[in-house]
């Protein structure tokens, strides 16, 4: 009855302590969840998509918006202690292969370079799983996160991500072309990052994985989507590359940029 009230505000670390704040995270997470299971539950899904459309709160839009814990009111960071003291948290191989390969801005507002003075200025990454009793790899790029950073539970960059997907889907009336672009858009004003343009018109493509180390964790880029959205390309694959056949290319760049999105909301 009350939407403004901020009856939350003295105690609340995530929001502004506003209950149409709190609406509006609660419309963002059940989009999340009902993109989860969008390939094994699709009536489910779009049954509690329609559910949002019951109030006329939103999502998360703004480049400030999202659901952010808050380091100040005495809240640590466990991934920046894990970062940090640990060393335990480094760029993976697919980050290097997306953002690397497709000459990403944001590439050094989420890692920094290599301290290796073999690969100084360079950023590089370790293949997930990879097994080793050395420390070769402690010189690559760690993650921009200490135990004082804020800890983003979600952003606005990936909740227009799931509404260009759900508009993919059909399920509803928004431009999935119009969400994507947004989504890219609040994602580099998130971190201060301007130019998404240019970003926006690349045929860039993800780069193979070269290991610093062994050779026998490299990884072929096999998918060659680009930023550019072209709804008319069809995405196409062979045997080898089955994992990603039936996508259209719209479909497959969702794919890549929602997983970028939330293994960066995860590492940060």
């Amino acid at each position: 009855e009350k939407p403004e009230s901020n009856g939350f505000a003295r105690f609340d670390i995530l929001l502004d302590g506003k209950y149409a704040s709190w609406v509006k995270f609660a419309n963002s997470l059940r989009l999340r969840l009902a993109m989860r299971i969008a390939s094994v539950a699709p009536d489910k899904a779009c049954a509690e998509i329609q559910k949002i459309k019951e109030n006329d709160y939103g999502f998360f839009e703004a480049e400030t918006g999202g659901a952010i814990v808050s380091t100040k009111s005495g809240y640590t960071n466990p991934l920046g202690e894990l970062n940090r003291v640990w060393n335990e948290t480094y760029m993976s191989a697919n980050m290097e292969s997306i953002l690397v390969g497709y000459d990403d801005p944001r590439l050094g507002a989420y890692f920094e370079h290599c301290t290796d003075e073999a690969l100084k200025g360079q950023y590089r990454g370790i293949r997930q799983g990879t097994c080793f009793a050395h420390s070769h790899y402690s010189g690559l790029s760690k993650l921009f996160v200490l135990q004082s950073t804020d800890a983003p539970l979600m952003t606005a960059s990936e909740v227009w991500f799931l509404r260009a997907e759900a508009a993919l889907r059909g399920w509803t009336d928004e431009d999935e072309e119009a969400c994507y672009r947004n989504g890219v858009t609040t994602s580099f004003h998130q971190w201060g990052i301007y130019g998404v343009e240019d970003y926006l018109k690349s045929e860039l493509t993800a780069s193979d994985f070269i290991d610093t180390y062994d050779e026998e964790n490299n990884i072929e880029a096999r998918c060659k989507v680009t930023p550019k959205w072209n709804p008319q390309e069809e995405f196409t694959s062979d045997e080898e590359n089955s994992e990603f056949q039936g996508f259209s290319a719209d479909g497959t760049r969702l794919f890549i940029l929602l997983f970028q999105q939330v293994e960066i909301l995860i590492s940060t």
